[in-house]
């Protein structure tokens, strides 16, 4: 027996929840996503005019409910209104304005972020800080050049992975392509020795003989 369609709602119910400038980047990927898997997307984008047509009018009611209810009590009032609770483009368009607007204070608060990414030893949490921070740029309509992605990433990795750092360095294809090279990094990741581990040295008690130990 085939399992059942999730409803909207359920579908819904998984979507991260607005809650300001912090989870922006993502709360909106994701809010675009779920919107152009219902056919919602066009009327969120296109401005309806004062009269739009009966079947907008529903996809606009619709899909300003799934907006609306994606956006957490303390910051709901300031976003939707009696005036556009049922038109998501106005919504939509409010919540753009507010959050993704291109301000000084933005993007010095997006450059802070990103040279304060450090490489721990650990590639995923690298990779996702680094992702999270190219959204953040991305969201204020200030996307980092390629180019210029790259070479921070191999600086931030070179302190502790020279070697692998250096195999990248004169391949074009991978520093000119900052999905390339975050691909690259995420089958270095997948390889099971990623780190290799710290050798502990002791002496076995009561004795002089050394153990090394994993």
């Amino acid at each position: 027996m085939a399992a059942a369609t999730p409803s909207f709602k359920e579908e819904l119910s998984l979507l991260p929840t607005l809650k300001g400038e912090s989870n922006f980047p993502m709360w909106t990927k994701r809010m675009r996503t779920f919107l152009k898997s219902k056919d919602l997307w066009t009327v969120v984008t296109a401005d309806p005019g004062p009269n739009p047509v009966g079947r907008v009018k529903k996809q606009l009611a619709e899909s300003g409910y799934a907006i609306t209810m994606k956006i957490a009590d303390f910051i709901h009032n300031g976003l939707v209104t009696e005036g556009n609770e049922d038109n998501s483009y106005l919504i939509w368009k409010n919540v753009q304005d507010t959050y993704a607007r291109y301000t000084t204070h933005r993007y010095t608060k997006c450059m802070t972020n990103w040279y304060a990414i450090k490489y721990k030893g650990k590639m995923l949490p690298f990779i996702r800080d680094i992702q999270d921070s190219l959204d953040a740029f991305a969201s204020i309509a200030h996307p980092m050049p390629s180019k210029d992605v790259c070479s921070v990433i191999v600086s931030k990795l070179s302190h502790t992975r020279r070697a692998l750092t250096d195999s990248f360095i004169f391949n074009p294809d991978i520093m000119e392509n900052h999905e390339v090279l975050i691909a690259r990094l995420k089958d270095v990741a997948e390889e099971k020795d990623e780190e290799p581990k710290r050798k502990e040295k002791r002496y076995a008690p009561g004795s002089d003989l050394l153990v090394i130990t994993p």
